[in-house]
């Protein structure tokens, strides 16, 4: 199964929806609330703009490209703080979007 981002209508979605997101999250990471880079999205800094998927495209495909199943975060959370909750609750989707999703209120601000 290919990523949902491999394809041109994928990259295409992915980049229209990060540049929204940025600008909806006032360019700030959703769960750590500090500031994402767009110009370094794709790079290996910390800063790095990722969009995540909050119930893992593997084991949700028909959500790969579904805009609320996704989040703008630096790639200091998407590497540390997502990749420990999807191994610890792997392989239960619904388990690993709640405590995705813990870190921020309905508003969608940090909490």
């Amino acid at each position: 199964m290919a990523h949902p981002f491999s394809t041109n209508k994928g990259r295409k979605f992915r980049n229209r929806l990060v540049a929204k997101m940025f600008a909806d999250q006032l360019g700030c990471c959703r769960m750590c609330g500090f500031e994402v880079s767009l110009s370094l999205r794709g790079k290996s800094d910390a800063s790095s703009a990722v969009l995540d998927h909050i119930k893992p495209w593997r084991l949700a495909p028909s959500l790969g490209l579904v805009e609320s199943n996704l989040q703008l975060i630096c790639k200091r959370c998407h590497d540390t703080h997502c990749a420990s909750i999807e191994s610890k609750h792997w392989p239960d989707a619904e388990k690993i979007a709640s405590e995705k999703l813990s870190c921020y209120g309905e508003d969608g601000w940090r909490i």
